[in-house]
């Protein structure tokens, strides 16, 4: 009965995803797929340089405030990945170390960040890319389950602005503070396929899988406010 009852949960959750789509007319076969790139000019820019900015496809929540098997239904559009606007709060005061633990777990980083730079000039430094996964349980003895989360964050180092579009310059002087807005992607990597493949939560599954790919095929891009590079963006 309980393994029917979440059957019926997941499907509804799915059902939910795609009554939203349709609301927001978007057509058949849309995926909302964009580049490391495109996160950070297109979508965290903007959020930065006004928080009123709203994307249709990237919602908003503390996702330390939520299980990362809670989140696929508070996104605003999805089914393999979901993503979020999120103001992480520091740990310390005074440090740069930032505070990952939600009430089961908590989220560790794993390899080193990625570089995410100007297409116009690949030695301009825009942005960094973090990727955590998550552990059920406390640290230094956690769990490890296939929820991952990329954590898209803009930077601009200590490098010359010069070249810079003027949006991120003034962006990331506004980010350095006691809160920053990062663009968080949410995946579970599950071995299955489909609704049927769904686990329980216990098992820390909701979501068919998907790769961890920068662009898929098939996908398209969609664009609610750009920020072309143009003639500024050019080294």
């Amino acid at each position: 009965c309980i393994q029917r009852s979440h059957r019926a949960s997941t499907m509804a959750d799915h059902l939910q995803v795609q009554q939203q789509q349709q609301q927001l007319e978007l057509p058949p076969g849309y995926r909302f797929h964009p580049t490391d790139e495109e996160i950070i000019t297109s979508y965290l820019a903007p959020k930065i340089l006004n928080p009123a900015f709203d994307a249709t496809a990237i919602g908003e929540v503390d996702v330390n405030k939520n299980e990362p098997w809670e989140l696929p239904k508070k996104a605003k559009m999805g089914e393999n990945e979901w993503y979020f606007y999120c103001q992480k709060d520091r740990k310390y005061p005074t440090g740069i170390r930032t505070n990952q633990a939600t009430k089961a777990g908590y989220w560790k980083t794993t390899g080193k960040d990625k570089e995410i730079v100007n297409p116009h000039c690949t030695s301009m430094l825009i942005g960094m890319k973090k990727t955590l996964v998550f552990y059920k349980g406390r640290a230094p003895s956690g769990e490890k389950t296939n929820w991952v989360m990329h954590e898209y964050r803009l930077e601009i180092g200590k490098q010359s602005t010069t070249g810079l579009p003027t949006a991120i310059t003034n962006a990331a002087s506004i980010n350095a503070s006691s809160k920053e807005y990062v663009v968080c992607r949410i995946f579970h990597k599950n071995t299955g396929s489909g609704l049927s493949s769904m686990v329980s939560h216990e098992d820390v599954g909701t979501r068919p899988g998907n790769n961890d790919q920068g662009n898929g095929s098939g996908t398209t891009t969609h664009k609610i406010s750009s920020m072309s590079m143009g003639t500024d963006g050019a080294c």
